[in-house]
């Protein structure tokens, strides 16, 4: 007995297939409800740096730990020192229930911007977030 590879095997490359509605459309089962975040400026400039579009005329540079840690804080994460340099954010007040763990700089304690740029990929990764989810507190 010869059995087909299609009809036992699930796909596993290309884009799935969405499972119609029962109206007959087609839905995509994720929610792309993302929070925006109201900072002040010193915070705002941290995620800027964060995740750096090149429209903004602003070329970001190094990002003090310290402000780092206060940004953080501010978008709803508690920071907690573990073992040597390693920090663990978790959430607090957020939708989300996963942590995330950052290596702070040394020894000059400020984040260089290829750094920066690392971890707001991680974030993106882990959280979804983009640069248009942070603004300006009014």
């Amino acid at each position: 007995m010869i059995l087909q590879a299609s009809s036992v095997l699930p796909q596993r490359r290309g884009v799935p297939e969405l499972s119609p509605t029962p109206n007959g459309n087609n839905v995509s089962t994720s929610s792309n409800h993302q929070p925006i975040f109201k900072l002040n400026p010193r915070n705002l400039k941290v995620f800027r740096a964060l995740f750096y579009t090149p429209s903004v005329t602003a070329t970001p540079g190094e990002v003090p730990w310290t402000s780092f840690l206060q940004a953080m804080k501010a978008v709803g994460f508690e920071p907690q020192k573990l073992y040597g340099s390693v920090w663990q954010f978790s959430p607090s007040g957020l939708d989300v229930e996963k942590s995330i763990q950052f290596h702070e700089p040394h020894p000059s304690g400020k984040l260089p911007y290829m750094t920066a740029r690392r971890i707001g990929r991680r974030l993106n990764r882990a959280y979804g977030w983009a640069s248009e989810m942070f603004v300006p507190n009014p």
